[in-house]
């Protein structure tokens, strides 16, 4: 067997020494060690068991074969070592972190995000006790602490000062383990001079045996041999190794860039922040160091004791709480803090963007949390707009508006506001946007507004959580109504005068003045189309007309409402909507299961509305009486909307004239009335109506009713006598 090395072909053949790879070994290290024994140059012992340097007058961060092994690099290390090939790759990094290892082959670059940046750390008594030979988890960038003699991992050589393992060794060069493979200050060029102090004596911090630093790396060292990472943020999304460290270099980057020292005093134990502080205020050495995760052991261990802190909560609201402190330093720095520059790191998961907006929910605009879906159990990035504007009507829905509360908001206003806020949720659009998809039946400034009033609001948290919930509930279909379509219908043209005048000689009501249908107009698109009641086409912009559409509810009759949803329910139809419900509301259960409940919760709307309609004393006064609004009076005086069940029956029967006039027409009725002359009781009996339905049923047909006669008294008789 024989590998191209350069322009030569070397056979590859047994080593003349046999020595078995220590336990978590690097593969480097045991080569080195094989050279060591052997005498033989480093160029020369690679080319005897099949490798390269991973490329001659390079500086790789680490020799590609110490990532993984090829089949053919297996085969030829077997062969000249005497080694199992599964056992040789237990000395690569793909044995150590497999998931992060196959990302990077498959992307054909080094497999950088789990690696120190160019260096490694060592365990001085680990050094000492094996001869020199070098642990592969020391490569690793979250490579701080030895469990094994507890105490901080070195950084540097202790004379010359200098990383460790940054580069290839020189071909020419005989490697001398534990010792400092760095050139030495008067070695220039090709000279192959080293540093060559003993690692062994480099001093370190030594640890107890509870201390947070060696459970944390031993916990990171425990996931390196998952397939995936299930704990804490992760639970409910399993991520891989590698994701878990990218997150892992997220947080704890950010930690080490934005915290003081001020902030850390009550979060890590004394002696770990004495020793970070000493790092921290070092003079400056021949490497490159400070508070960055490139730096010293004490800063790893710092980012890495907070960041698995965070990680490890059972949720992502609860690791939010865990990290705002930072999101507040950042604050106090003067940093802003908004939901575009949320992401710490390009690969952060999705469990960790959540965790990040749950620390930055309590310092968002009302707005951005309900973009961001903050009161969800992952909050996440705004998506593009969906099909749910479709399905909102432009004010929401009056009893749903019920369960929400701002501070000096009119009625109407929240419900515009309530709108646009669920349109929001989830989407990238803007205020403006929102309010223009809606028919712009309020501005953004309104809106913005009404939604500071409501943060003030201690049910803010649980407001916020309603609103997502329901736009959950419409992404899911569950509106039957498209209030889309239904805005753009020609509603100029519902209710004509002849059919109110019909309508109100059906139901006793009074037809009234001009005025009066233009407010029952108003009224029915209000309730059906879902815009405020000044959009409709009838409305008149006038105080005096908005006073008496506020006070419509209170004369509404049963059957007058019923009239009125009929003439609507035809309109509907005759427009293609014929599928849909009149109306619609989502279940009050939704909200409750959000901690809500209407306000006020314990009103007897029924006596509410016996006293409004008794009209004998005014509606502030009501209000007052009931602790309660003007708007909810107006509410529970609204049949359509507060129906009681002896309400709902006799909204029920005020269609009875309509069905009558489908099923007696015209001609029917002469027929019966004028050509078989029979009587009004009869007729009545007959479709099983009252006698005064019909009555209102002739006077419709314009039919000259006959007088009513009454039937003949037989004249008094006294008793015959038998006497």
């Amino acid at each position: 067997m024989s590998t191209d090395i350069g322009r030569a072909v070397v056979p590859v053949r047994t080593l003349p020494i046999r020595l078995s790879p220590g336990v978590g070994e690097g593969l480097d290290s045991y080569l080195e060690l094989l050279a060591q024994r052997s005498g033989a140059a480093w160029a020369d012992m690679l080319d005897a068991v099949g490798l390269d340097t991973g490329g001659r007058g390079r500086t790789p961060v680490v020799y590609q074969w110490l990532s993984d092994l090829t089949p053919a690099q297996q085969q030829s290390l077997s062969s000249a070592c005497g080694i199992d090939p599964t056992a040789l790759r237990r000395l690569t990094m793909a044995a150590l972190v497999p998931s992060a290892v196959a990302t990077s082959r498959a992307t054909m670059s080094p497999a950088r995000p789990y690696l120190s940046p160019s260096r490694s750390r060592f365990c001085p008594q680990c050094v000492k006790q094996t001869g020199g030979r070098w642990q592969l988890w020391w490569r690793l960038r979250w490579a701080f602490g030895c469990p094994r003699h507890r105490c901080l991992l070195a950084d540097t050589c202790p004379e010359c000062g200098r990383w460790q393992r940054t580069s290839p060794l020189p071909d020419g060069l005989i490697p001398a383990l534990g010792r400092c493979a760095r050139k030495a200050d008067t070695s220039h060029g090709r000279d192959l001079r080293r540093c060559g102090a003993a690692l062994s004596t480099a001093t370190t911090l030594s640890l107890p045996t509870q201390h947070p630093v060696l459970a944390v790396q031993s916990a990171i060292l425990e996931t390196l041999g998952r397939d995936l990472v299930s704990l804490g943020v992760y639970a409910g999304d399993p991520v891989s190794v590698r994701q878990f460290l990218a997150d892992l270099t997220a947080v704890g980057g950010r930690i080490l860039g934005y915290a003081d020292l001020s902030d850390l005093e009550d979060l890590i134990p004394a002696d770990l922040l004495d020793a970070y502080r000493c790092a921290m205020t070092a003079p400056p050495s021949r490497e490159r160091r400070g508070a960055s995760l490139s730096g010293t052991a004490a800063a790893s261990a710092v980012a890495a004791v907070l960041a698995v802190d965070v990680l490890s909560c059972r949720d992502t609201r609860t690791a939010g709480g865990q990290l705002r402190w930072l999101v507040s330093a950042s604050r106090r720095r003067g940093l802003a803090v908004t939901g575009s520059n949320i992401g710490w790191s390009r690969h952060s998961s999705d469990a960790l963007l959540a965790v990040q907006l749950c620390a930055m929910t309590p310092f968002l605009p009302p707005s951005d949390q309900l973009r961001y879906r903050c009161a969800a159990d992952y909050p996440r990035r705004p998506g593009p707009v969906g099909e749910r504007w479709r399905y909102m009507p432009a004010t929401l829905w009056p009893a749903i508006r019920l369960f929400f509360s701002a501070n000096m908001i009119g009625f109407e206003q929240l419900g515009s506001a309530l709108s646009v806020a669920l349109g929001l949720v989830g989407t990238r659009m803007t205020l403006s946007q929102a309010v223009a998809s809606l028919g712009s039946v309020t501005s953004a400034h309104s809106v913005s507004r009404v939604l500071q009033a409501m943060q003030r609001d201690r049910r803010w948290p649980d407001m916020l959580a309603a609103l997502t919930a329901l736009a959950e509930f419409l992404d899911a279909g569950n509106c039957p109504i498209n209030y889309s379509k239904r805005r753009c219908l020609p509603f100029a043209s519902f209710l004509p005068e002849v059919e109110w005048r019909e309508m109100c000689l059906d139901t006793a009501t009074a037809v009234g003045g001009a005025v009066r249908i233009c407010l029952v107009r108003c009224w029915v698109f209000e309730r059906v189309i879902g815009s405020p009641a000044r959009h409709c086409p009838s409305a008149i912009d006038d105080p005096e007309f908005r006073s008496k559409l506020r006070a419509l509810p209170v004369w509404l009759t049963p059957h007058l409402v019923g009239s009125l949803d009929h003439s609507a329910r035809q309109f509907l139809d005759a427009h293609g909507l014929g599928g849909e419900p009149l109306s619609w509301q989502p279940d009050d259960q939704l909200f409750a299961e959000c901690g809500l409940t209407r306000t006020p919760p314990t009103v007897n709307a029924a006596a509410v509305r016996r006293a409004v309609r008794s009209g004998v004393r005014r509606l502030s006064d009501i209000a007052d009486e009931y602790g309660v609004s003007i708007d909810y009076l107006r509410y529970v005086c609204d049949l359509s909307s507060v129906a009681d069940d002896s309400t709902a029956r006799a909204a029920g029967n005020a269609g009875a004239l309509p069905a009558l006039r489908a099923d007696l027409p015209r001609e029917t009725f002469l027929d019966l009335y004028v050509t078989r002359r029979h009587g009004l009781a009869t007729i009545a009996q007959q479709y099983g109506v009252s006698r005064q339905t019909l009555t209102r049923l002739a006077h419709s047909y314009d039919v000259e009713l006959r007088a009513a006669s009454r039937p003949r008294r037989t004249p008094y008789q006294p008793p015959r006598s038998d006497v």
